[in-house]
């Protein structure tokens, strides 16, 4: 594989897991709210989310 080929790869692979990440942390989110009752900004205290991705997270959640 070409160092290209290898760049591309590895820039793919890093937003597949970032993506995979976002997916796991909304899902826990989902089910902390639906599941425990508390709210959306207490979910995210639990589970560790900086202040800078939570409005992100907020927009994906009421879609």
């Amino acid at each position: 594989m070409c160092d290209l080929s290898k760049g591309v790869y590895s820039k793919g692979m890093e937003k597949g897991i970032e993506k995979g990440r976002e997916a796991t942390l909304l899902d826990s989110i989902k089910k902390m709210i639906l599941g425990m009752g508390i709210t959306a900004d207490k979910a995210m205290d639990v589970l560790e989310i900086p202040q800078e991705k939570r409005a992100e997270y907020m927009e994906k959640l009421k879609n």
